[in-house]
């Protein structure tokens, strides 16, 4: 009788468990991604993400269908180059870029990815210079010293020597020389100096100049220098208000960190110094850092002022940002909202990308104490996204006017065009580029004065004056 007992509950557990399969396995659901439209060897830019973090990027269809938890995802596509085409996606359901797709228990949902041919944007325009003027070096990068005071309006620059035994320099045009007819930077206006490669102004008129020396075994520290709004307007090298030595690009805690090819620096509009090293990468693993180069580090305007007194350097650390938000970046530039943009890349791997404002931050709980915590930039997460397709191919400056941004493009074997792109885009359909009649040499940086011009920067033109500036007006 007892055996006969044990038998019978063995049976009715067995039934449960067969009516209730939750019981031994978590509830699973499918979704099956169908993408079509895209040639052979192009691939997909479809991305899906859903609850607990879920997040993964789909270059082609699921086959078999993903095997996900019950609940919504969100299902995303970009457009994509190939062939020297763009192809544009839709979704089906949906009828746009991006679409929510219920995931049942035990059951399939199914969404598609449509790609299409994008249709050809307008011809590339083209535009005569307003207005050149030329300098005995290249040019390098371009500021606007717009804040009101002294030397309001001038247009700031660095100058590469093509010999790098030769010095580089500052110089700067003033609005009246902007206002003129062109010509020669006056000799008066520059101001020799060893390895400047670009500059910076903060909303005070304080300058921030980065020096760039060669890389090893030639080494030679690279740094970035604060100067006064007087020493600026002086065209001056003293005094240093602050110096920010390449030892003091650390990882957080881990002091063997240090520039080795710095490309861009920005203010923004808390005062916060960002500098872009494209080619930096971790010497170790006690930091957690992937040794992939590119890292965007933030030295907060607190920790900045703490140092200047004495003894004018800054030697705590900064943030360190990285991932692939930031890998091939070379140029960066903040909008009106605080979002801060970044491009690189060539060809099929140009791109832009936007860091909202709210996925940055530039912490210091004391001055002159650093901020320690680094943190990963990563394509897809919050806050963070990015523009790939026709018409960009290869950006080299970034400048912001208003609701719009800027990009240079220049490929140093005839590519030179500028792109004008609202900073609310989320694609780059039906834009062209603009190209400069006449222009001489290669695009290697870009400002936007307070009227909207757009003031460009050329090196490599025929000596003995390869530098050029160009005024424009883009249609």
């Amino acid at each position: 009788m007892e055996k006969l007992r044990w038998t019978l509950l063995l049976l009715l557990l067995g039934l449960l468990l067969t009516a209730c399969p939750s019981a031994r396995t978590q509830a699973q659901g499918q979704l099956q991604v169908i993408i079509t439209g895209l040639p052979s060897g192009v691939e997909a830019d479809v991305r899906v993400e859903g609850p607990g973090g879920y997040s993964r990027r789909l270059s082609q269809s699921t086959n078999p269908p993903l095997s996900l938890s019950p609940g919504d995802y969100t299902v995303s596509a970009e457009d994509v180059p190939g062939a020297g085409k763009t192809y544009t996606p839709t979704l089906q359901p949906g009828g746009g870029k991006t679409a929510t797709v219920s995931v049942p228990v035990n059951g399939t949902a199914q969404i598609q990815v449509v790609y299409a041919e994008a249709s050809s944007p307008p011809p590339s325009a083209q535009v005569n210079p307003e207005k050149t003027f030329s300098l005995p070096l290249g040019v390098g990068g371009l500021a606007f010293l717009s804040s009101p005071g002294d030397g309001r309006g001038r247009l700031y620059g660095t100058g590469r020597a093509q010999n790098p035994t030769d010095p580089s320099a500052r110089f700067y045009l003033t609005p009246t020389d902007l206002a003129g007819p062109g010509g020669s930077v006056p000799q008066g206006q520059r101001a020799d100096e060893d390895g400047l490669y670009n500059l910076a102004f903060d909303e005070q008129g304080n300058l921030y100049e980065m020096k760039r020396g060669p890389v090893p075994p030639d080494y030679a520290p690279d740094y970035v220098r604060r100067y006064g709004r007087s020493t600026a307007v002086g065209n001056a090298y003293s005094p240093v208000a602050l110096v920010i030595p390449n030892a003091a690009f650390s990882f957080g805690q881990v002091q063997d960190y240090n520039l080795y090819r710095p490309a861009d620096l920005a203010l923004d509009d808390q005062g916060n110094l960002w500098v872009l090293d494209p080619e930096s990468r971790a010497r170790s693993n006690a930091d957690g850092i992937p040794s992939t180069p590119g890292r965007l580090v933030c030295y907060a305007r607190i920790d900045q002022e703490a140092a200047m007194p004495t003894p004018g350097n800054l030697t705590t650390p900064g943030r360190v940002y990285y991932g692939d938000a930031v890998e091939g970046a070379r140029a960066l530039a903040f909008d009106a909202q605080g979002n801060l943009w970044l491009a690189g890349g060539q060809g099929a791997s140009a791109r832009l990308v936007r860091i909202e404002a709210s996925a940055l931050s530039c912490p210091s709980p004391n001055p002159n104490t650093g901020n320690p915590n680094n943190a990963e930039l990563s394509l897809g997460a919050q806050g963070v996204s990015q523009l790939t397709g026709s018409p960009l191919v290869h950006p080299v400056d970034l400048a912001v006017h208003g609701d719009h941004l800027y990009v240079a493009q220049s490929d140093g074997a005839g590519l030179n065009n500028l792109l004008r792109i609202p900073t609310s885009a989320t694609s780059l359909g039906g834009l062209s580029p603009t190209s400069i009649a006449g222009l001489e040499g290669q695009i290697t940086s870009l400002a936007v004065d307070a009227e909207g011009r757009v003031w460009v920067g050329t090196a490599g033109a025929p000596d003995p004056s390869p530098g050029r500036i160009y005024r424009v007006q883009l249609p």
